[in-house]
Order: structure tokens, then sequence, then C-alpha cells
């Protein structure tokens, strides 16, 4: 069996979810917070956290939008190994990408508090090592 896409059939939420974040509904301040770290280049090793449906989500991807970056999305409810970080986070952003306007890549993982206590520290050492790498290669 396999499963097909049809973009005709997208989840109504997705398709009309917030492209930029001035389109977000958020509070003023929380809003500025975002539009200034996009600006300067400092949103980096974000951690958004708050109950379901205030637009953590959301957020992220209009971050990800107005950088111009490629997106990686997990959900980490569903996909709770250490595999996956060792895998898809790792290769995602380690390889050079096609997409993407800006070259930056944008790993969003939703549920991350799902992801047991390996997988969560596997995101943290390897976040720490593509920064070296990135820091390195910039110098």
């Amino acid at each position: 069996m396999s499963i097909t896409f049809d973009p005709k059939e997208v989840i109504w939420a997705q398709k009309y979810r917030p492209k930029k974040l001035e389109d977000v509904i958020l509070p003023e301040r929380i809003k500025a917070e975002f539009r200034d770290a996009v600006e300067n280049g400092s949103a980096q090793h974000l951690i958004l956290s708050g109950p379901a449906g205030t637009g953590k989500t959301t957020s992220a991807f209009a971050i990800s939008n107005e950088l111009g970056a490629s997106t990686l999305f997990i959900n980490a409810s569903l996909e709770t190994s250490i595999e996956v970080i060792r895998t898809r986070v790792l290769e995602f952003s380690t390889t050079v990408s096609a997409f993407g306007r800006s070259g930056r890549k944008i790993v969003i993982l939703d549920e991350f508090e799902s992801m047991g206590h390996l997988a969560q520290n596997a995101i943290i050492v390897t976040g720490k090592q593509i920064g070296r790498a990135s820091c390195r290669e910039r110098v």
C-alpha cells in the first residue's frame, strides 16, 4: 500500500498557517522580540514553550520562512528515538541544501518534551557539534 500526497488536500490549518511574523497573532512584545531576532540574525537555538495553540510552531515556521531557511520539521511525540537525531537531524544539518534562499537551516522539534532523555541530550550535543563546525567554516 502506498500513500500519495495531493497538495489540494492539505489540512486547513497547514494551508492557511501564517507565513510571516506580522501575520501571526501574538502579544506585540513577543512579536517584536522575534522580529528583532530575525533582523539581527540572532534567531538561533530558540526554545518556545507554552500551552497548546499559542503560536509556538507557527512562529517557528514564520521565522524560518522570513530567514529564507530550509526547514526540517519533526513531531517529537511521534518520532521519539535517538536514531532520529543521529540520522535525520545530523544529516539535514550537515549537508548542503538546494532549497532555502539563505543557506540557513532550521530544525523544528515540535513537542520536544516527548522525546526520551537520551534523544534530548543527543540533540544538545549535536547542536554544539554543528555550531562549532559552522563557526570553523566561517573563519
